[in-house]
């Protein structure tokens, strides 16, 4: 079960909604999300880990209070630039 969600996190970068990160240092692997919030306004979430085929950092980020018409999930933008900078630190 386990082998098989880290296949459909990695999924999530090669086919589906995280496909912004594919050009990050580290192959990664996760999920996005968003949820709506009172007022209309949304929290945009990406939750993963890095690298995939050996995992040493798990992250999880949330831009919180962003305008529904938000065009790009801005947590996969944070998301990538802390585990860039974990991957420049090795």
């Amino acid at each position: 079960t386990a082998a098989q969600l880290r296949k459909l996190m990695r999924l999530v970068v090669t086919e589906g909604t995280g496909q912004q990160l594919q050009n990050a240092i580290w192959p990664i692997a996760g999920k996005s999300g968003t949820a709506q919030i009172a007022g209309g306004e949304i929290n945009q979430w990406f939750i993963g880990y890095a690298p995939y085929d050996k995992p040493r950092y798990v992250l999880a980020v949330v831009a919180e209070n962003m305008p529904a018409s938000a065009g790009s999930n801005l947590a996969i933008k944070a998301f990538q630039t802390i585990m860039d900078g974990l991957a420049g630190m090795e």
